[in-house]
């Protein structure tokens, strides 16, 4: 197949070039403030405008899944208008400056409803600022990712980078998202959670303006840019609709959000249905302290696991190191119920261990697949459109999470589950117990089937590429 002169060359010069120690620390970096920006209202919404404002989860639900929809729209959008853009910054910092700018100053307003409104008034202010959120998000988020597929063609490189890039997940669990509930319930800044979260959200801004701009600042684009005609956003999107490899690690990535966050995040309500059934402050403050405990030991050992995925996947195969993690991951939740207890606590720890151990194969793994999609279809069509593949694979991930927050509005309520009761109905805990354990297995199988049916590999990307020279 013939293709242009200076994508070969683009690709000869990224292989041949290692990445540094510096850009792989500073890329990973980046992803502390891209997984507290994905993570913020999930970790917080419920705990605040469902338990402590009264807002129904359903409806709250409703309105944290909208603003995923309507990036739909602006996140192919902007990894399209990424590709063809041009400045003395590159193709992608720009973007990654302005939009963490913006981001950081909506991810503190998401925490200051105006005082005294009612459920309506409180729903109608969390989706605008949601949406002004999210929309700041993708312009940081979807030319971070490409960024990090065009620093190197080299797949040891991509997978060591995303190491790193997956090492800051449970960074940011660790040092960030599993204490800051407890800075909002034990009364650091005040007696009420809704004004703790208020001081909280400040705090977390300034982490994410900070690290973002670091990251920004340090990594640059390695990879020869490739001359390209401009190509509609709508011809992309059906590019990529018609590209099954890039539909299956899409999915596979989908499927592990929507199966491990409805779950994960039911272990709040668990906690506060079995472990602390008071239904008081200092319940719901005893509850984020071990959820901050077993996130914390969790993620130490996830932390330590993510630079043994590289050499894992060199040894037994990518595809096998993948099917490993979702077995641990099923094996996890099927018994679940039986570490969640009154009389030990902290035998859950084991639950979240496993989840976070079996789960870094997922989030290592997937980027390098994603990566051997853009060099397939710059194989077949000469085009280098990581901008394009990013943001249509990040909208999959950002669907599945405004799938998996309305699936949990929907799961709370089904429960019945009454956050001031002292004691949650019997039902409630077997609902809630239920859904904890058996509603990921299904989604884990089908990225298990997808993994299996996976057509590319590095091996046959570098076949490829020596035949159409």
């Amino acid at each position: 197949m013939n293709r242009p002169t200076d994508a070969n060359e683009s690709l000869t010069e990224a292989s041949t070039e290692s990445l540094s120690l510096w850009t792989k620390l500073f890329y990973g970096l980046g992803y502390v403030p891209d997984v507290i920006m994905n993570n913020l209202i999930s970790a917080f919404a419920m705990m605040i405008y469902n338990i402590e404002y009264g807002v129904p989860a359903t409806w709250l639900g409703i309105v944290i899944a909208l603003p995923r929809i309507w990036e739909a729209f602006t996140d192919p959008l902007i990894g399209n208008f990424s590709d063809h853009s041009q400045s003395r910054w590159g193709r992608r910092r720009p973007f990654i400056i302005g939009g963490v700018i913006c981001a950081s100053i909506f991810a503190s307003l998401l925490w200051m409803p105006p005082r005294g409104w009612g459920h309506e008034g409180l729903l109608a202010y969390f989706l605008v600022i949601s949406i002004l959120y999210f929309t700041a998000y993708a312009f940081f988020n979807v030319p971070y990712l490409a960024l990090g597929l065009e620093l190197s063609n080299n797949d040891s490189d991509r997978t060591s980078l995303m190491g790193f890039r997956a090492a800051a997940v449970p960074f940011a669990f660790i040092a960030i998202l599993s204490w800051a509930p407890v800075l909002v319930t034990n009364g650091t800044f005040s007696s009420s959670p809704g004004e703790s979260m208020r001081i909280v959200g400040i705090i977390l801004s300034l982490i994410i303006l900070v690290m973002g701009l670091l990251a920004a600042f340090v990594c640059k684009e390695k990879v020869v840019q490739i001359s390209t005609d401009k190509e509609g956003v709508v011809e992309g999107f059906k590019s990529c609709l018609k590209n099954k490899p890039f539909l299956m690690v899409t999915g596979i990535v989908a499927f592990t959000i929507i199966g491990i966050c409805v779950s994960t995040s039911l272990v709040y309500y668990v906690n506060l249905s079995v472990v602390f059934p008071g239904g008081t402050l200092a319940d719901k403050e005893a509850a984020t302290k071990l959820n901050g405990i077993c996130q914390t030991v969790s993620n130490v050992i996830g932390l330590l696991f993510c630079p043994l995925v590289n050499p894992l996947a060199k040894k037994i195969g990518r595809q096998r190191l993948l099917l490993c993690g979702f077995l641990g991951l099923m094996i996890a939740f099927l018994s679940s119920p039986l570490l969640f207890s009154r009389e030990y606590p902290y035998l859950q720890i084991v639950f979240q261990t496993i989840v976070t151990v079996s789960v870094s194969c997922v989030w290592v793994l997937s980027i390098p697949m994603l990566g051997d999609v853009c060099d397939f279809d710059e194989i077949q069509t000469g085009k280098r459109r990581e901008g394009l593949f990013t943001a249509m694979f990040n909208w999959g991930g950002k669907a599945a999470i405004s799938a998996f927050s309305l699936i949990l509005g929907i799961i709370i309520d089904l429960s019945h589950f009454k956050p001031d009761l002292p004691m949650q109905s019997e039902q409630t805990v077997k609902i809630l117990l239920l859904a904890c354990s058996v509603f990921p297995i299904p989604f884990l199988a089908l990225c298990a089937y997808f993994t299996i049916r996976f057509p590319l590999s590095p091996e046959k990307i570098k076949d490829l590429r020596r035949s159409s020279m």
